[in-house]
């Protein structure tokens, strides 16, 4: 009994051995295999580490040549030297598109830095953040659309849907009542005077003189004829029908006025356009800007623009004896200011220029007026 004990606990402390080298055994295998996995580990941090380092040397390097083109553009700057210097900064910010622009370290610098070259670029191109003020604003309860936005001796007018027009009080900064006509399409006033051309429904055409009278002019249009905008030019008046191309009527009011084409060469072009205006030239746009002469259209391109090709939602302004074209741009938020060979002469931006809906450049060409909604804006140009 005592001897089959002795085996029985031999057997027992056998299998305990067994057990306990084996989880020893599990252990050394747990113990390498966390040994394998830290080194594995260490290799992958030293790997990301070495990237890092690499890349924040990388993106300092591009900081310090982008800083150098800076220096030497200032430079250059004071020689009077704009193309070298504009060359210079536009490989800087080249160079600055090499950076890691969504790093939490760098992208900050990124920005810093890009606004900083920015800034100057605009600067030598006379492109320049602007302010706009509120001068004026209709009614709350005035709930109709805008047609015309107007100016005639210094004085600002707005026409709406529902035949009200209204004159801005540069004084109260009120929009007051200066004419009603529940049958007003257009108007369009005379170059020197203060009598105007009021479209009524119907195409019916009325001359209204400064001393109150009105006459109806002997003026017959198709009954297809859709007019959506005219302007005078001397004794004549241009007007644009969407259906049917460009017109000038003639010997405005004499007893006979004469209505003639002056371009249908492109009806689905005209289809789009929906504005004119008339310096001896006749502008429109039309997501870019078109220019005719003499009843012909005439090549316009715009020369010397940076911050991008213009927008698809443009109008333009000008008058017979200004040098420049107005074009804003409401896709960029600017006013971009051309001479009318195309050459860009200035830039102004405001975020608010998205807004827009009409424009107008008063007569001296220092400030823009713009509507937005139901109030009038202003930018000193």
């Amino acid at each position: 009994a005592i001897t089959s004990s002795k085996k029985s606990n031999k057997l027992t402390d056998k299998k305990s051995g067994e057990k306990n080298k084996l989880v020893g055994l599990l252990i050394s295998k747990k113990i390498i295999w966390g040994l394998v996995i830290v080194f594995v580990l260490s290799l992958i941090y030293l790997g990301f580490y070495r990237q890092v380092r690499s890349q924040n040397i990388y993106n300092q390097e591009i900081l310090t040549q982008v800083s150098e083109k800076k220096a030497q553009a200032e430079e250059a700057l004071i020689y009077r030297d704009e193309e070298k210097a504009n060359l210079l900064l536009q490989e800087a910010l080249n160079e600055l598109q090499k950076m890691n622009k969504k790093s939490k370290r760098w992208g900050p610098k990124y920005e810093e830095t890009r606004q900083e070259v920015a800034v100057l670029i605009n600067e030598i191109n006379d492109i320049f953040e602007v302010e706009m003020n509120k001068i004026g604003s209709l009614s709350m309860d005035e709930t109709a659309d805008s047609k015309q936005f107007l100016i005639k001796n210094g004085e600002l007018f707005v026409i709406l849907s529902n035949g009200k027009v209204y004159r801005l009080n540069m004084n109260s900064q009120n929009l007051e009542k200066y004419y009603e006509n529940a049958n007003l399409q257009l108007m369009a006033f005379f170059e020197e005077s203060l009598d105007k051309i009021v479209l009524e429904n119907g195409n019916n055409f009325y001359w209204h003189k400064e001393d109150g009278s009105s006459e109806l002019l002997n003026i017959t249009l198709a009954s297809d004829s859709e007019i959506i905008d005219m302007q005078t030019y001397g004794n004549r008046l241009y007007y644009l029908d969407k259906n049917k191309g460009i017109y000038r009527i003639s010997s405005l009011t004499s007893a006979n006025p004469q209505v003639t084409v002056w371009y249908n060469d492109d009806l689905e072009l005209i289809k789009q356009f929906r504005k004119v205006i008339i310096d001896g030239n006749i502008w429109t746009v039309n997501g870019r800007v078109f220019k005719f002469f003499r009843g012909e259209r005439e090549s316009f391109e715009l020369s010397n623009l940076l911050n991008g090709e213009l927008g698809k939602n443009i109008e333009i302004d000008t008058q017979r004896d200004w040098n420049n074209l107005y074009i804003l741009d409401k896709d960029k938020s600017r006013l971009v200011v051309s001479d009318k060979n195309g050459i860009v002469v200035k830039q102004v931006l405001n975020e608010k220029i998205k807004q827009v809906s009409r424009f107008v450049i008063n007569d001296d060409q220092t400030k823009a007026w713009l509507l937005i909604d139901k109030e009038v804006w202003e930018i000193e140009l």
